[in-house]
């Protein structure tokens, strides 16, 4: 789970419906032990969920409507998602322990280091796409205006900040319609 600004928490991921459903009880409820460990980088562990107090509205709508009877929630330790949370859940009372936790934040350290890798490979893969297709505008813009490099860079900017797009989005506009030179139009989307 992912808590973004002003409590907004987005599920990621999860093994089944019920930590989704378990997700959106928090924010709805703006409480619960996921959220605080992922806001106070803290580790929470419900023992009981009958009985527990400390987020009442949160425990009382997961014992109507879950299987749900103990919960562990582990902060992640990420530069991309620094409010996130690994949250573990039993069927049962009294799953996790002291011991658990500890084990738990060994592998959050190590799902961090993994979550930032993987989102640092998105970037780069995002970066590639939008280097190759601002080169194909720009190889557009040069067979169709007879210009340099650096001249259809130019225009491309231009056209960015006359449309208040990025140049990555004009480029993708330019290379899905590509350029319609009619009637002694310049330009056409």
């Amino acid at each position: 789970m992912v808590v973004g600004q002003p409590g907004v928490v987005n599920c990621l991921a999860s093994s089944d419906p019920v930590p989704r459903f378990l997700d959106g009880v928090q924010q709805r409820s703006r409480e619960g032990p996921g959220l605080d460990a992922a806001c106070e980088r803290q580790v929470r562990r419900i023992d009981d969920f009958d009985g527990e107090l400390r987020w009442s509205r949160f425990v009382e709508e997961a014992l109507a409507n879950t299987p749900i009877r103990s919960m562990l929630a582990l902060p992640l330790f990420t530069r991309e998602f620094p409010r996130s949370v690994l949250s573990l859940y039993g069927d049962r009372p009294a799953v996790f322990g002291a011991n658990d936790e500890h084990i738990g934040l060994a592998f959050v350290a190590d799902a961090g280091t993994a979550v930032d890798t993987w989102r640092r490979e998105q970037r780069f893969r995002r970066a590639l796409i939008n280097r190759d297709t601002i080169g194909q505008a720009k190889g557009i813009l040069m067979e169709r205006f007879d210009i340099d490099a650096v001249a259809a860079l130019s225009l491309l900017a231009e056209l960015s900040k006359n449309r208040g797009q990025s140049v990555s989005s004009v480029a993708r506009g330019l290379v899905r319609r590509k350029l319609v030179n009619h009637g002694g139009k310049r330009w056409q989307s």
